[in-house]
């Protein structure tokens, strides 16, 4: 028996297209994995959503004998692929593009569940929990960082969107009161990783100081924020 953990989607389309549609996925599949329990197999992995555009890619997947609308195990990842409509996707408002990957998400376990007989459970309460949240996709970094005589702390927040990524700062006392909420830094989506913070290091009992940790150029390596909060 295995666990299966990780859930993906992404295009491989000749569609130019796919590029804008791999960068928007990834909040959407982050949200839901964040959601996902692991589920326990007697193979599979991982579940992988390939999407396609009939007119460019037909011909592909069927010179290769490719399913499409069905799961295929191969050796332990699932694959379920479709065909796509992209222009009708990118015509839509964000939030409804949105909730088009994560319908297509959903689906497409429930194709796997099917094949391999698994429990749709953990799929289907993800699949709420995404949208009890209302599709957004926002996550504390980092644990509280208190000052040296606890009257403040720090939270570093991420904010996931189809078009930014999006890094945030509060400050709070003792009592949870927030005093200060400042944007850090405002980045376009890629289809890897992303820059979060590194640590906060307190330079005395109102200011401190964070640093990120950066992938890709999307901020300088030795970038850092000094912070002083008025109490």
């Amino acid at each position: 028996m295995v666990k299966l953990t990780d859930i993906s989607i992404s295009s491989g389309s000749s569609n130019p297209k796919a590029l804008t549609f791999n960068r928007e996925v990834r909040c959407v599949e982050d949200l839901f994995l964040s959601n996902f329990s692991p589920v326990t197999t007697t193979g599979v992995k991982k579940i992988n959503v390939g999407i396609y555009d009939y007119n460019l890619d037909s011909h592909k997947l069927e010179k290769y004998k490719v399913p499409v609308n069905q799961s295929q195990l191969l050796i332990d990842i699932a694959h379920v692929n479709h065909y796509f409509d992209f222009d009708k996707y990118l015509k839509e408002p964000a939030e409804k593009r949105k909730r088009i990957v994560l319908d297509l998400l959903f689906q497409s376990c429930l194709k796997v569940c099917q094949a391999e007989n698994l429990d749709t459970i953990n799929f289907k309460s993800a699949y709420d929990a995404c949208l009890t949240q209302g599709l957004k996709n926002a996550f504390y970094n980092k644990e509280k960082a208190w000052n040296r005589n606890r009257s403040l702390y720090v939270n570093l927040k991420i904010v996931f969107e189809i078009d930014y990524f999006l890094g945030i700062v509060e400050v709070c006392n003792k009592e949870g009161t927030q005093l200060l909420e400042k944007e850090l830094f405002k980045v376009s989506p890629v289809m890897v990783q992303h820059p979060f913070f590194n640590k906060v290091k307190w330079l005395s009992l109102n200011k401190f100081r964070i640093s990120p940790k950066s992938f890709f150029n999307q901020l300088t390596d030795d970038e850092f924020w000094d912070i002083e909060v008025k109490v």
